[in-house]
């Protein structure tokens, strides 16, 4: 491998890995499209209303949508954003509109514009150790770097289209990109003389690589300068749900590195050069979908050249890089590997490989939202209303389920800096919170504190009689038994308990519905009534049938309805038996407690519930050090107003510091709640 001044320094330097260190932003356009026969919401207003920093309409595309990443992010991160942005998008569309993989030929369809910028402590540093000296001014030295690798670039522009290409028809023609055809095969400048020094010329706009202008402040005023460069247009990659895979951007970036240490154009040899150049990529674009490429031998020169720098700078992912190497080896030999070559073999009909396409990649978008590989469900739910708002956001951990929202730092999707900080401990602590909100005058049902036999022993005779809830006192799930047990029986529940837990807490169960307040500073989002596992009758199925249906609408959900023992003793003790079917209509209780592990359903009943209860949740919420977090309480009657000092009208049963919110938007009558939305409003409404 020959290197110039530039790439001896580097590599005497050791400094060969951190040519690699680019920073990249992605902006990429789409269309929607709706499902066939399918109706859907009018997307004008969405897309007028999500304008701003990560996403806006495309005017001069009915129905398209520019996706911008912030600049600038690694690799990593670019692609990381883009798939979350893309996310959101989906997300609020619905399942009745998709993203159309493909980019159309039209001069209004840019498809993806790549940017990305050199490391500039690398530029300054190689500098001041070694060009200094030639007594250039730094902006003029870095200039002249980014020009040598921007015509070294445009100088092997003929890959792209090839490896690339998928829009394979062109008046009627099979070729490898009708949409390279269009965008850059023709009208190339005549004298490519302007890439020597005039970065700021317009012919640059007529070809693939160029520049990207920034105007930089210095002593004798603003100065315009490179910030890095630009690959004008780029076809979205229908295999992929967001449209690029990595491997392009290793691509761009070994390139990069690699004429960034070797010797540029000879500048008296630029024009015919680029020129035959261009002349290549124009036939690369046109060639037959299935052909091998036509510069093989060349094309595998380089690639030959790039392995060859990735032993020897010991990139960081060199195994990674490797790999990708190989594979563009067997797509330059066999043209059935690239991507217009498969997608002629996935189908013939331009429409249906469309549609098959689109549904797969939603697919795979779905399910990366469901497993959270990003981001945690609640966050996601608060993001995509800031997409939709057009607010900015950023995730800052997913592991700790951390954003940021126009500023705004925010935990589980709703907990922000001004929750409570010490009570957070009680709330965990379920003996401690009912102290707290006893003594602040609300009622509690009565409990007894298990730590061993003993104590079991010792205050049995105060519960032998009463329907109880066996808990955890820091665990959040719950057992409940509307009927008192044996003794033996209650025993050995409550022995589970503490081989989990050190203390467990029998509380007596009270009369009356569960209900959950979702708070967001100190306002109710959402109020639901918690409904123990159950099954409705239709007249006609069994009880086991109806379960199974249940079960399979649950993993739809991914969620589990479990079906034991304990389900089968419940069934019994209410007079039934698997094999029978239930009245249409008939409600049939699978177990008496209701939690999220043990299959619980949720009732929406935010306009239902007298305004007078409001205030004392309010109330509690004060009296916890609660901002925003969830309170679980029992109220016999929801209609009747609250009077604070009537009894039994109102229990504290825990407060809990996060919930799912995608399980509170499963609410039986009605559409699911927009939790996002109200929550942001909410949290905005609260700085003001």
């Amino acid at each position: 491998m020959q290197f110039d001044d530039l790439g001896t320094w580097l590599q005497k330097n050791q400094l060969l890995a951190a040519t690699a260190n680019l920073r990249w932003q992605i902006l990429l356009q789409r269309q929607l499209e709706k499902q066939p026969l399918q109706s859907t919401e009018d997307l004008g207003e969405f897309l007028a209303q999500a304008k701003g920093e990560n996403l806006q309409p495309v005017e001069k595309i009915d129905g398209g949508v520019l996706l911008k990443t912030p600049g600038w992010l690694s690799k990593r991160g670019v692609l990381q954003r883009l798939k979350l942005t893309t996310l959101l998008l989906q997300k609020n569309l619905g399942s009745q509109v998709f993203l159309n993989p493909f980019s159309t030929v039209s001069q209004f369809d840019q498809g993806i514009k790549l940017r990305w910028q050199l490391p500039e402590f690398l530029l300054q540093q190689s500098y001041q150790e070694k060009f200094k000296s030639l007594r250039l001014d730094y902006l003029t030295y870095r200039a002249q770097v980014y020009l040598k690798i921007i015509q070294q670039l445009n100088n092997h522009a003929w890959l792209l289209p090839y490896l690339t290409g998928s829009t394979s028809v062109a008046d009627g023609k099979m070729v490898k990109s009708s949409f390279w055809l269009y965008h850059f095969a023709q009208g190339w400048p005549a004298d490519f003389q302007f890439m020597l020094q005039n970065f700021t010329d317009q012919h640059w706009q007529d070809i693939p690589f160029r520049p990207l202008i920034v105007e930089l402040k210095v002593k004798n005023g603003p100065r315009k300068v490179i910030g890095g460069i630009e690959l004008q247009s780029l076809e979205l990659d229908p295999f992929n749900p967001i449209g690029i895979t990595g491997a392009i951007l290793d691509l761009l970036q070994l390139l990069t590195a690699y004429f960034w240490l070797t010797p540029g154009l000879v500048n008296d040899q630029l024009t015919l050069q680029l020129k035959q150049s261009f002349q290549r990529t124009s036939q690369q674009a046109a060639a037959n979908p299935f052909a091998a490429i036509i510069e093989t031998k060349t094309a595998l020169k380089l690639l030959n050249q790039l392995t060859e720098l990735i032993k020897m700078a010991k990139f960081t992912t060199a195994d990674q890089l490797l790999a990708e190497c190989q594979t563009w080896r067997q797509m330059f030999k066999d043209g059935t590997q690239t991507k217009s070559g498969r997608l002629l073999r996935l189908s013939s009909k331009t429409e249906a490989k469309t549609w098959q396409l689109a549904q797969k990649s939603l697919g795979k978008l779905t399910a990366s939202w469901q497993q959270r590989e990003l981001v945690d469900g609640n966050s996601l739910e608060v993001l995509a209303a800031a997409l939709a708002e057009g607010k900015s956001y950023q995730i800052l951990s997913a592991t700790e389920h951390l954003i940021r929202i126009e500023g705004q730092l925010i935990g589980d999707g709703f907990l922000v800096d001004t929750a409570g900080n010490l009570t957070q401990r009680c709330w965990h602590d379920r003996m401690l919170a009912s102290q707290l909100a006893a003594s602040a005058g609300f009622q509690v049902p009565m409990q007894w504190q298990i730590k061993n036999q003993a104590d079991f022993e010792r205050l049995y005779p105060q519960f032998a009689d009463l329907a109880l809830a066996i808990k955890g006192r820091y665990q959040r799930s719950a057992l409940a038994f509307r009927l008192p047990l044996r003794k033996e029986l209650l025993w050995s529940f409550v022995k589970k308990i503490l081989q989990q837990d050190r203390t467990c807490l029998l509380q007596q169960l009270q009369a009356g519905s569960c209900y959950r307040f979702l708070l967001v500073a100190q306002k109710p989002i959402t109020i639901v009534e918690r409904l123990p596992q159950q099954i409705v009758g239709d007249g006609r199925s069994t009880l086991e049938q109806l379960i199974e249906r249940k079960q399979l609408l649950f993993k739809q959900q991914q969620r589990t309805f479990p079906f034991a023992k304990l389900q089968q003793q419940t069934i019994r003790d209410q007079g039934y038996q698997l094999t029978d079917i239930l009245p249409r209509g008939a409600q049939l209780l699978l177990r008496y407690d209701s939690s999220s592990q043990t299959g619980e359903e949720y009732l929406e009943v935010s306009r239902e519930v007298d305004r007078s209860y409001l205030a004392a949740i309010k109330r509690l919420a004060v009296t916890l050090g609660m901002k925003s977090g969830v309170l679980d309480v029992i109220i016999p009657n929801i209609y009747r107003p609250f009077k604070p000092q009537a009894a039994d009208q109102f229990y504290f049963l825990s407060a809990h510091q996060t919930v799912d919110l995608s399980l509170l938007q499963q609410v039986k009558l009605g559409p699911a709640r927009p939790l996002g939305k109200l929550i942001l409003e909410q949290l905005f409404a609260s700085k003001k």
